[in-house]
C-alpha cells in the first residue's frame, strides 16, 4: 500500500491541471494549473470522495475502471497520436529536434539521466500479474508471452504519445504536468476544434478519478484479506456493515493527505510533482530489489519446489536475471536522489 500512497497523488495532480482546462478561458486555466492550492485542494476533495465511496462497499468498483481506461485512456491516447500525424505529415511540421545528436540521451547530462528514471514507474504492477498465473493452461509458454505483449503495448502507448506532444510543442514548453492537455489544445487550435478542448479535459480527468477510485479498492482488498488471516493487528480487519475495511482506508486517505502536502513545501507546482515522483520511484525500486533478492533465495531454499513458470530454469541464467535486475533497481534508486539543474 505504501508505494501505491505516493502514486495517487501523482496521478490525481495530473488529473487536476487537466482539469483546470475545462474552462473555456485558457488564460485561467493555465494559471489555475500552475496554483500550488488549488491542487492540494483537489487531490484531497477528489481522494476523500473516493475513499467515502469506497467505504461504501469495494465489489462493485471495478466496474468504473472499464468506462475510466476507454473514456479517459484509450481513446484519448489514439486521438493524440492521430492529431501527431495528421499534424506532422499534414503541413504543420515537427517542433522537436530530429537532429541524430538530439534524439539520443545525454547521459553526461544529470538533468536527462535523472528524468528518465520516470520511465521506471511506466512498467511497475507488471509483477502484479504474477498472481493469475495458476489460472493459465500452460503458464510456461502463455505468461512470457502475455509480459511481452504488455510491454509491446505500454511501450507503443508511450513513445509514440510523447512523440505526439513533442511534435507540437516546443522543448523549451515541455511541462511535466501539463503537456499532454496543451498538446491537445494546440492540435485542436490547428485543427480548428478548439471546442473539443473542455470535453477531453473532462474525459481526461474522469480516467484519471477512475482509476485511482480502482486502485483504492485494490490494495485495501489485499490488506483486508492479509489481516483476516491473522498476520495483522486486529484494528486493521475492522469492516463497516458493507464490508469495507474502514482502518485501512481512513489510514490510507491519511498518508495522501500528508504527501500532497508536498507542494506547500515547493515553489512551482512541476517541482512538487517530481518530488513525489522521485519519492514513488524511490519506493517501488526498493520493493523490485527485494523482490530479486527473494527470487535468488527461494531458488535455494525451496529448489524442488514445481513452478508451472520459472524464471530462468538454470541457476546461471537466474543468477544473470537477478544481478541485472538488482543493478538496475539499485542504479536507479541512487539517482532518485539528485536534484535535477532546474531546481536549483
Amino acid at each position: 500500500m505504501g508505494t501505491v500512497c505516493f502514486f495517487y497523488p501523482l496521478s490525481l495532480t495530473f488529473a487536476a491541471v487537466t482539469f483546470s482546462y475545462a474552462i473555456p478561458d485558457l488564460t485561467i486555466s493555465a494559471h489555475i494549473a500552475n496554483n500550488k492550492v488549488y491542487i492540494i485542494a483537489f487531490i484531497l476533495l477528489v481522494f476523500w470522495l473516493c475513499t467515502f465511496i469506497g467505504t461504501r462497499g469495494l465489489k462493485h468498483i471495478g466496474h468504473v475502471s472499464f468506462y475510466g481506461v476507454w473514456i479517459g485512456i484509450i481513446i484519448p491516447v489514439f486521438l493524440l497520436i492521430a492529431f501527431g500525424i495528421y499534424y506532422a505529415f499534414g503541413g504543420g511540421g515537427v517542433e522537436m529536434n530530429t537532429e541524430a545528436s538530439a534524439l539520443l540521451p545525454h547521459f553526461h547530462n544529470i538533468d536527462q539521466v535523472v528524468m528518465a528514471i520516470s520511465i521506471m514507474l511506466f512498467f511497475s504492477g507488471l509483477e502484479v500479474n504474477g498472481v493469475h498465473v495458476y489460472m493459465m493452461k500452460n503458464p510456461a509458454t502463455e505468461y512470457p508471452k502475455a509480459l511481452l505483449l504488455t510491454c509491446i503495448i505500454i511501450g507503443f502507448i508511450y513513445i509514440m504519445g510523447t512523440l505526439s506532444v513533442a511534435t507540437v510543442i516546443p522543448s523549451g514548453q515541455l511541462s511535466i504536468t501539463q503537456s499532454v492537455i496543451v498538446a491537445f489544445k494546440n492540435y485542436f487550435a490547428y485543427t480548428g476544434l478548439g471546442i473539443l478542448l473542455p470535453l477531453i479535459a473532462i474525459a481526461l480527468t474522469f480516467g484519471v478519478v477512475a482509476n485511482s477510485l480502482t486502485w483504492i479498492a485494490g490494495p485495501a482488498s489485499v490488506l483486508k484479506y492479509i489481516a483476516e488471516q491473522g498476520y495483522l493487528p486486529n484494528i486493521v480487519q475492522k469492516k463497516n456493515k458493507h464490508g469495507a475495511p474502514v482502518f485501512i482506508l481512513i489510514s490510507q486517505a491519511t498518508v495522501v493527505t500528508v504527501l500532497a502536502c508536498v507542494y506547500a513545501l515547493s515553489a512551482k507546482v512541476q517541482q512538487g510533482y517530481q518530488m513525489l515522483l522521485q519519492m514513488t520511484n524511490a519506493i517501488y525500486l526498493t520493493m523490485y530489489a527485494i523482490l530479486f533478492v527473494a527470487f535468488i533465495r527461494l531458488r535455494y531454499k525451496d529448489r524442488e519446489t514445481v513452478r508451472p513458470f520459472m524464471a530462468g530454469k538454470k541457476l546461471v541464467t537466474a543468477w544473470i536475471i537477478a544481478l541485472v535486475g538488482l543493478t538496475a533497481a539499485v542504479f536507479s534508486f541512487i539517482l532518485c536522489f539528485f536534484l535535477p539543474h532546474s531546481w536549483i
